[in-house]
């Protein structure tokens, strides 16, 4: 996807695929919405965004991961559709996706009530497997710790990658071979660089900005890290996971900052929207800035040009 590309490096691509456009050829570009670089590409490409899937199509993407077990099928399609949190979740394909596969692992799985419980059930779940195919005399919180470092530091310098080389001159000979393991399993995996050097990425980038999430709340100061990070895009699916994990007095300090930068703004629109999206992944709370947003958010429902965006906020909110 086009969020993958490091910021630095958008403007070059975005040229090269204007010129290859150029030539009369067909281009296809997968982005998140929220970090999408308008202001890269010209006017003459189409933009559309992904609907999720709808209840039919839910339906159909679980009876399909679980073809030979229908009675199960319907079990969970009742289970997810009566989870108030687990029905909005499900409409991302990435996420029923992880869903499946912890259902999959464990029938009688308990369905979380947060997005990062989702991600990190996911990882889990992969490490499990591996730790029956090839087991490895390290406990579980090293692996996990390891996970969280590595992925804490990759958003940290904003990559994706990590070379085998520089990873080897800060982490000791037992946590190669941990890291090794951890390939083995696919939360993390190999990749060449062009000049031939061995890299590593997460399995997808969702997994690296849930353990970055988990790391900054167990080992930094989260609500200086919310604060200082929010609005920039790269940082925001990290930003909300962490704002999931915050207690009722980090969200309250983290609200009346956001209500000193929107009293301090002149356009508040766009800022409301992305806000929006922040405050739909914490636990919910009784503070003003919060019902400021809400009805804002529900005015904008009551418009002709309201869309699936203000959609999803408005029922995270309420």
């Amino acid at each position: 996807g086009f969020d993958e590309i490091h910021k630095d490096k958008q403007v070059i691509i975005a040229n090269e695929i204007s010129r290859i456009a150029a030539y009369k050829n067909r281009i296809y570009i997968s982005c998140r919405s929220s970090v999408f670089p308008r202001s890269v590409l010209s006017s003459d490409f189409i933009i559309f965004e992904c609907m999720g899937f709808d209840l039919v199509q839910r339906k159909r993407f679980i009876r399909n991961w679980f073809p030979n077990e229908p009675e199960f099928s319907i079990r969970i399609c009742k289970e997810i559709f009566e989870n108030i949190s687990t029905f909005g979740l499900s409409r991302n394909p990435l996420l029923l996706s992880l869903i499946m596969l912890q259902f999959e692992e464990n029938p009688q799985f308990n369905l979380p009530q947060k997005r990062i419980d989702i991600y990190l059930g996911a990882v889990n779940v992969l490490l499990k497997k591996q730790e029956i195919s090839c087991s490895i005399d390290i406990c579980e919180e090293q692996k996990w710790d390891l996970l969280e470092w590595i992925a804490f530091s990759m958003s940290d310098k904003e990559v994706e990658v990590f070379s085998y080389r520089e990873l080897s001159k800060v982490i000791s000979i037992t946590q190669r071979i941990l890291i090794e393991w951890i390939c083995k399993s696919g939360v993390l995996f190999t990749v060449t660089s062009e000049y031939g050097e061995g890299q590593y990425r997460f399995l997808h980038l969702t997994f690296q900005e849930a353990l970055t999430a988990r790391y900054i709340v167990n080992q930094k100061d989260p609500v200086q890290y919310v604060n200082k990070n929010i609005g920039i895009p790269y940082k925001e699916e990290t930003v909300r996971l962490i704002m999931s994990m915050l207690d009722v007095k980090q969200i309250s300090s983290v609200c009346n900052n956001l209500n000193i930068v929107v009293k301090n703004l002149t356009k508040k629109n766009q800022f409301y929207i992305v806000v929006g999206r922040y405050l739909s992944d914490m636990a919910k709370l009784d503070n003003v800035f919060i019902t400021d947003t809400f009805d804002w958010l529900i005015s904008c429902f009551l418009k002709p040009s309201y869309d699936i965006l203000y959609q999803d906020l408005i029922v995270s909110l309420s």
